[in-house]
């Protein structure tokens, strides 16, 4: 029998028909899933030995059936399914002998009374390739259900199946779609979404793989009712494609490009918010957020792996504008990935040539302009002798992780500068220096020891160092930052928080924060001498920080009446181009040396 053949002849039977493989589910066919009430992505993946709370309760008693008679050495079983107040009487007919029912087991339903099914059973006989009429409740042998359904390798079934999830893999995806594009014309347009969780691996770093796993396997619960014809599309297919990458097909979504267009964002919009419904996990709670990358595909000829391809890269885009969003491939972003991925790879030889540079954007008094310190800032100076800004750069290494060895560079480079200042004399004890910490380095596990080996190399004291993150950092895992901020403050340092004003927290979260300075956004400075509102906000931040003993500095001074303004208002220091812009180390110890 041929395997097409094979495939009518199961999904065609009148009575549901499960393959176990070492007790979990690995195929059923449709009237299975209609007598359990279970779409298939429900039934393939479960265990025999396993319970989920979210399981149908059809599902739940069918494998309590299966595992009784198991034990009991029953080739059948009856079951009477008592389900949205019906009653079915069932027959439970385990194929297998029972010594093999641990490795491979069939299992059939027979139903005395008929079942309404969606897809009605063709009631023409099948026939094989030489023309035979096949009865439907011909089965094959267990060898040979095994050999269609997985080849001579069982474990030929892991590639399509994840192990973690239960999902289907991204391997299954591309056979699904290049299925469905082989058997079926072409209606309409297709949808495929590429879902990446923003961040995943700071849980994974902070809490561990296997805390990491069990939220993984929540998500897909979450993710999977998309794949349900009634929320979606008939043939929606949901699978996990690798780490926190999850891929959603939606076939015919709508006739039109633009329809198809307008109802994908909708669908990736409701998808990003059940996604950031918290998860807890122990008493711990974790907020997510999804980046979505959406392909349409209206041509029936695109390969799967292509449309794959450009769903990856809209997911990039949807990332590069700030995470928590969606984007759709086009061949502009397509052209820009390839420029960001030319960029990556001069960024890795960046690192082994050491074309970054520091330079230091000077802080100084309000009220007696003073230079009182500096901020140290990265630049890239790459072999052209072009000086690339961090924005265009910074990106680029936090996702690629490279940014936690640039980072420990930085601390390392600016202890040597500062214990420069020091032995020449230009360097006040009332002097600080700013560094700035990213979140993946802030969650780097040798943070403290690289900052200690540091200042001990360099005889630097701890206390002329100001460490900078931003609000939003901070507030992300509140407990996690006070304990790490606790542990550098326990050397000496200090610490900044950055950029404040354009992140969630409010002043009263910052209190619990062990915080020194604080930091006022540029945005609200800006305009600080003709905007009331930004006035207002600005004194409200300076009269909080002052009752809980923070010190101010102003970014982004531009004009000499801001610094009148912010002088009456009682703010302590400032940055901007008022005074100076970043300038290389070498330039900011003449300007030390004019000082002292």
């Amino acid at each position: 029998m041929s395997t097409d053949t094979y495939r009518r002849v199961v999904d065609s039977a009148p009575f549901g028909v499960l393959f176990f493989a070492h007790g979990v589910c690995v195929d059923a066919n449709p009237m299975a899933c209609a007598l359990l009430g279970c779409a298939q992505w429900r039934l393939v993946g479960t265990a025999l030995d396993s319970s989920d709370p979210a399981e149908p309760v059809a599902l739940a008693a069918f494998k309590e059936r299966v595992v009784t008679a198991m034990a009991d050495r029953l080739d059948n079983i009856a079951w009477v399914l008592r389900a949205e107040g019906e009653v079915q009487h069932l027959r439970i007919d385990l194929g297998a002998s029972p010594p093999d029912r641990v490795h491979e087991l069939v299992v059939t339903l027979s139903i005395q009374t008929p079942i309404q099914m969606e897809t009605p059973v063709s009631a023409e006989p099948l026939c094989t390739n030489a023309g035979v009429p096949v009865s439907a409740r011909q089965l094959p042998s267990r060898e040979g259900v095994l050999r269609k359904l997985g080849g001579a390798d069982l474990s030929r079934g892991a590639a399509y199946r994840d192990g973690l999830t239960r999902l289907p893999t991204r391997l299954a995806m591309v056979e699904h779609l290049r299925a469905l594009r082989s058997e079926q014309p072409a209606t309409g347009c297709a949808a495929l979404m590429l879902i990446d969780l923003d961040h995943f691996k700071d849980i994974n770093d902070s809490w561990g793989h296997d805390v990491g796993d069990q939220i993984l396997v929540k998500v897909a619960r979450v993710l999977a009712p998309f794949a349900e014809a009634s929320t979606t599309a008939p043939g929606a297919f949901l699978a996990r494609q690798a780490g926190d990458e999850f891929v959603l097909f939606v076939p015919n979504i709508a006739e039109s490009v633009t329809e198809a267009a307008g109802r994908a964002r909708l669908l990736a919009d409701a998808i990003r918010e059940r996604v950031s419904i918290p998860n807890f996990h122990d008493g711990n709670e974790f907020v997510l957020t999804a980046s979505i990358g959406i392909s349409l595909i209206a041509d029936a000829t695109l390969d799967p792996e292509r449309a794959l391809q450009y769903a990856d890269t809209a997911m990039y885009e949807a990332k590069r504008k700030g995470r928590n969003s969606c984007a759709f491939f086009d061949r502009g972003i397509a052209a820009k990935a390839l420029r960001q991925v030319s960029l990556n790879t001069r960024l890795r030889k960046a690192v082994d040539n050491q074309e970054f540079a520091l330079f230091v954007q000077p802080l100084v008094d309000v009220n007696d302009g003073r230079l009182v310190g500096g901020e140290v800032l990265l630049r890239w100076v790459n072999s052209d002798r072009v000086t690339s800004m961090p924005a265009e750069f910074i990106p680029l290494l936090e996702a690629s992780g490279l940014i936690v060895d640039v980072g420990h560079w930085v601390i390392r480079t600016a202890c040597e500068s500062l214990g420069g200042f020091i032995e020449a004399g230009i360097w006040r004890e009332d002097m600080h220096l700013g560094i700035n910490i990213s979140r993946r380095q802030f969650r780097d596990p040798r943070l403290v020891e690289v900052i200690q080996h540091s200042l001990r190399c360099y005889d630097v004291s701890p206390a002329l160092i100001n460490f900078e993150i931003t609000e939003t950092l901070a507030m992300e895992d509140v407990e996690g930052a006070i304990a790490k901020m606790m542990a550098i403050k326990s050397l000496g340092a200090h610490f900044a928080v950055d950029d404040f004003g354009v992140g969630y927290s409010s002043m009263i979260a910052l209190r619990r924060l062990p915080f020194d300075w604080l930091k006022i956004d540029r945005e609200f400075i800006r305009n600080l001498h003709r905007d009331p509102d930004a006035r207002s906000i600005v004194e409200a931040m300076l009269g909080v920080s002052r009752q809980y003993g923070l010190k101010v500095i102003a970014e982004g001074v531009e004009d000499s009446a801001v610094l009148d303004l912010l002088r009456q208002i009682g703010c302590d220091s400032y940055q901007g181009a008022l005074y100076s812009m970043p300038v290389p180390v070498n330039r900011f110890r003449q300007l030390l040396g004019e000082a002292a």
